[in-house]
């Protein structure tokens, strides 16, 4: 008897671990919206969300002053991503710098 597709289709996602990867681009997208409503007054090259993997978003800061203030305000960012994702586990921030250094992209 012929099977159909979607039976065999059925929990791939979940087999190949692909389900995680499509929620960790989902937080990290949208997490940096988020920490950009809340600190509006950062520049766009101040920072990037890096990655989601076990519990813990990855923030890459421009320099040590952006650094900084991630961490003074990171419960209220923390409060915020876990009622925006619920069910993702989100438990910490972690703050990292970047490769440009704070250095601002140069106008073409």
């Amino acid at each position: 008897m012929l099977k159909s597709i979607g039976d065999y289709l059925q929990g791939a996602l979940n087999r190949t671990g692909a389900d995680r990867a499509v929620s960790a681009a989902v937080v990290v997208e949208n997490a940096e919206l988020i920490i950009r409503q809340m600190l509006p007054d950062l520049h766009p090259a101040d920072l990037s969300v890096v990655s989601f993997a076990h519990g813990t978003i990855t923030i890459g800061a421009a320099n040590t002053a952006v650094g900084q203030e991630l961490k003074l305000r990171a419960d209220a960012l923390l409060e915020a991503l876990r009622s925006t994702f619920p069910k993702q586990g989100i438990k910490r921030l972690r703050v990292r710098p970047t490769a440009n250094r704070g250095r601002y992209p140069q106008p073409e």
